[in-house]
This record gives structure tokens, C-alpha cells and sequence, in this order.
């Protein structure tokens, strides 16, 4: 998938398959704030979305 592909609002296997990397570095890069990213839902039905703003903004093709 490329960024021209993305969904508005993706999910970390979606950002993973974009930046070519594994989904848990996708986590990790949430987790040290490098990519914002939004929480749904509460304790392990809860998970994580990426807007695709915010995956432009980290790849600096946005800059806000």
C-alpha cells in the first residue's frame, strides 16, 4: 500500500504495510511520540488509529 492508497484513518498494520516496517515498530513509534495516534474503546477491545494526516505529517510530506 502507498500513502496515495491510505484510508483517512488507518490502523498500525495499515501504516506498517506503508512505512515497510513491522507493526510493532509502528507501536513504538506511538508509544515514543514520534507518530500521534488516537486510542478507541476501553482495555483490550480498545485500539489504535492513525489519521493519515498524522502519517504524512511523520513521512514530512505535511508539515503543520
Amino acid at each position: 500500500m502507498t500513502i496515495d492508497q491510505a484510508p483517512d484513518v488507518l490502523l498500525p498494520d495499515e501504516v506498517a504495510a506503508v512505512l515497510r516496517v513491522s507493526r510493532w515498530t509502528v507501536y513504538e513509534m506511538i508509544r515514543r511520540g514520534k507518530l500521534t495516534a488516537l486510542r478507541v474503546g476501553k482495555g483490550r477491545q480498545g485500539g489504535v488509529r492513525i489519521t493519515r494526516r498524522a502519517l504524512e505529517q511523520y513521512m514530512g510530506l505535511r508539515q503543520e
